[in-house]
């Protein structure tokens, strides 16, 4: 209706400008599903179609395939910007306007089904949010699989990868793909990248496109039930760009809600695989916990996720990719490599960035990618309040909700309380941290001084390691500093130190359960060291155990910033801590006990007082 209302009825001034048609299109009456016709969808039909407050909006096509509606409009939001600034950016008058067209052209918009999916403005942004995050936790990923993406911008991210040797798009809609190429050149344009060239990103050599179903796909390659399962076809990486988890879709349950397909999924990862999925909106603030909600079809995955085996499960929001909310992604990792690398600091990521993307024809010089870099990554590390708030309503409420942070409620020792005097743990126990006043149980002790640790990342922790035979009497000052004053932590995946920054870095061990901080009912003398008792081998501090824990990713500090009292302690009594706490991975575990029983009795000494007398043979974790 609307050409035919703009040829009849919009009528040109003689030299002047065309006439512009603002419209609108609603629906009147009542209706018992408005679900049921995209028309109704809030996306297309109130977002779209019913207002007037567009300078422009202009179907470009309208079409049907065997599976679902595709809507593609181009608008111009007036707060954005206005029709006039286009018609300038085409008219070739010298104005900046006309110099920098990209940067005035209208908005186009696509909608499945009467939602949106992608837009010209913000669809770099969530395919990149998308795809990089997952790409970079692989150390080396060569074959990468995609459920989806039919529009092209998921398979353009992943080949700006130079590791990438196959890529495989899996999509059950041929339609959408061929409305594409048509429509969302943009979108699925791979001619700047250097190696490709290719106008359709689907023509690269290391692009193969498989119209079939997804699930089908990996049911038949990679189920429970299939015999031999061909090593040389998992995939490092598989990234599932399809619908979202909260649409009322029969498909989506087929998707989201399938064990087998779920397990399929993770059959079909590498050793050190990722996998990513797109798993809409975040939760609203009042929301309950995700299974008892609109939500429950993202507990399960993650649920479903967990029990399979994953070594680490994250997810992370992007607030800027012209989505009505912020829009998540959950990672998981089969393994610690993957977390390690999930948790590097913004100059690893961007040196890493350097390394793997392909240079671009316009710009040799520059990144291929338009939004994420090291940084960008970096905000994805912790997730956003809301997923921790929905976390922490399950009940019964999980453990870690019930420290979030520093309890107001716990009282503090400050620290012109204590003082260093020689320790009455050991005749060479060397220095200890004694209390000047009665402190009560239950308190933090100097917490002002203990969020002010020095941490040695993973990255130096390694090269020092690397260097110690090299440079090994350069270093010794250093090791006994790290080991001997430090705690180790796995808690990103890979071994770091931790080293108190006050006084208290000189509390030495309580042997045979006399300490009164830290970890209760348990000591050097009665642990068995074949096993690492339970709540000291957690994701955090030990084995990596399968874990979606939102509260320890946005706390992760405060792991290692904090000592408390588990008994009072009289004025001028020594503060002791239970060293098993600190043990840095299970491997660790029997010889660290050992060492604690050979202090204990007298037998050895820590790693410091070894370095001040001159002695040989340092080992790690030991005061």
């Amino acid at each position: 209706v609307v050409p035919i209302m703009e040829r009849l009825f919009g009528v040109p001034r003689p030299h002047g400008p065309s006439p512009v048609v603002v419209w609108s299109h609603k629906l009147r009456g009542f209706r018992p599903e408005p679900q049921a016709h995209p028309l109704f969808a809030m996306d297309l039909g109130f977002g779209i179609l019913g207002p007037m407050n567009m300078d422009y909006k202009k179907e470009l096509t309208s079409i049907q395939t065997k599976f679902q509606r595709i809507d593609i409009y181009d608008v111009i939001v007036k707060r954005k910007n206005t029709f006039e600034l286009y018609g300038r950016s085409l008219s070739h008058d010298g104005s900046y306007q006309a110099e920098h067209p990209e940067l005035y052209q209208p908005d186009r918009i696509v909608f499945l089904d009467g939602v949106l999916q992608s837009r010209r403005s913000g669809e770099h942004i969530y395919h990149e949010a998308l795809v990089h995050p997952a790409m970079l936790a692989h150390p080396n990923p060569q074959r990468v699989a995609i459920i989806g993406g039919g529009e092209g911008a998921t398979l353009r991210e992943v080949l700006k990868h130079n590791t990438v040797k196959k890529a495989v798009m899996i999509e059950i809609d041929e339609l959408m793909v061929d409305v594409s190429r048509r429509w969302l050149t943009e979108w699925g344009d791979c001619t700047d990248l250097m190696g490709s060239g290719a106008k359709w990103c689907g023509d690269d050599p290391r692009a193969e496109l498989q119209y079939t179903d997804g699930i089908r796909y990996f049911l038949q390659r990679f189920d429970d039930g299939v015999a031999t399962i061909n090593q040389a076809e998992k995939f490092d990486v598989i990234i599932v760009d399809a619908l979202d988890p909260h649409d009322d879709v029969e498909f989506c349950d087929e998707l989201y809600n399938n064990e087998k397909f779920l397990k399929a999924l993770f059959n079909g990862l590498s050793e050190d695989g990722t996998l990513v999925i797109q798993v809409g909106e975040s939760p609203k603030g009042e929301a309950p916990a995700e299974h008892l909600g609109t939500h429950k079809k993202r507990a399960i995955l993650i649920q479903l996720f967990t029990d399979f085996g994953f070594s680490s499960l994250h997810v992370y929001g992007e607030a800027r990719s012209g989505l009505a909310n912020t829009w998540n992604y959950l990672v998981a990792f089969k393994s610690q490599i993957a977390r390690r690398n999930w948790f590097r600091n913004e100059a690893e990521i961007n040196l890493d960035l350097r390394k793997r993307l392909v240079k671009t024809r316009s710009a040799e010089t520059t990144s291929p990618l338009l939004f994420f870099d090291g940084a960008t990554m970096v905000s994805y590390q912790m997730p956003i309040k809301r997923f921790e708030n929905v976390y922490c309503r399950i009940e019964p409420t999980p453990e870690d909700c019930e420290n979030r942070g520093f309890d107001p409620k716990i009282p503090n020792v400050p620290i012109d309380m204590l003082e260093v005097r020689t320790s009455q743990a050991g005749e060479k126990a060397g220095r200890g941290v004694f209390a000047k006043e009665d402190i009560p149980a239950n308190a933090y002790v100097a917490l002002e001084q203990a969020t002010q640790s020095i941490n040695i990342p993973a990255l130096t922790f390694d090269l020092v390691e690397q260097f110690e035979n090299e440079k090994g009497e350069e270093l010794k000052p250093l090791e006994a500093y790290m080991h001997g004053y430090g705690f180790q932590i796995r808690s990103k995946g890979a071994r770091e130190v931790y080293v108190d920054s006050a006084i208290t870095t000189f509390m030495n061990h309580g042997c045979n359960g006399t300490n009164n901080i830290g970890v209760e009912n348990v000591n050097e003398q009665t642990v068995s060291t074949e096993e690492v008792p339970t709540g000291l081998d957690g994701t955090y501090h030990g084995n990596g155990e399968p874990l979606f824990n939102p509260v320890m990713d946005r706390h992760l500090r405060h792991e290692s910033s904090a000592d408390v009292t588990i008994r009072p302690i009289a004025a001028g009594q020594e503060l002791l801590d239970n060293y098993l706490a600190f043990v840095g991975h299970p491997a660790d575990w029997k010889e660290d006990v050992q060492d604690l029983r050979r202090q204990c009795s007298g037998a050895d000494t820590g790693d410091v007082t070894k370095y001040e007398e001159g002695s040989e043979g340092a080992t790690e974790d030991e005061d």
